[in-house]
């Protein structure tokens, strides 16, 4: 099992590396940005610099992965992350980031954690390994109950 996270990690940082070499959008961003969404506090901007933050500040990820067509994903932000008690333990003892599922660095996330839908919601620790996924809309007691097995 540790070799697949191993291999899995290398896959992903040598996307990621590939990524930033191109001309796209995400490859010229520097740095991340906080945008509010609901009560929530995400991330957007280059994942390998979230992975870099998580390490520094040993804390885990929460990874939203959504698109802006997505009706269920507009309605999580609406119904999910406006949820104090959500909001309050994400922001307290995460990470969040936001992922654009058509974004460069959107694609790489979606392969290396094989996620077939959004909106998904995926757990990781602070090195970026997979602790839990939910694919599909998700409630708000959903995610609270992996925020406590996360923590």
């Amino acid at each position: 099992m540790r070799q697949i996270s191993i291999f899995i990690s290398l896959i992903f940082c040598g996307l990621l590396i590939f990524s930033s070499c191109s001309n796209n959008k995400i490859g010229k961003t520097k740095g991340l940005r906080v945008v509010q969404v609901g009560d929530i506090s995400f991330y957007e901007g280059p994942f390998g610099d979230l992975l870099d933050k998580a390490e520094l500040m040993n804390k885990p990820i929460f990874v939203d992965f959504t698109a802006s067509w997505c009706l269920p994903c507009k309605q999580m932000e609406k119904f999910v992350f406006t949820d104090k008690i959500l909001a309050k333990q994400l922001n307290e003892n995460f990470l969040c980031y936001k992922s654009d599922a058509d974004s460069q660095d959107g694609r790489v996330i979606q392969t290396v954690f094989d996620l077939g839908v959004v909106p998904s919601t995926l757990f990781l620790d602070k090195s970026g390994d997979l602790l839990i996924k939910n694919e599909g809309y998700t409630d708000a007691q959903t995610l609270l109950n992996s925020c406590k097995r996360v923590n």
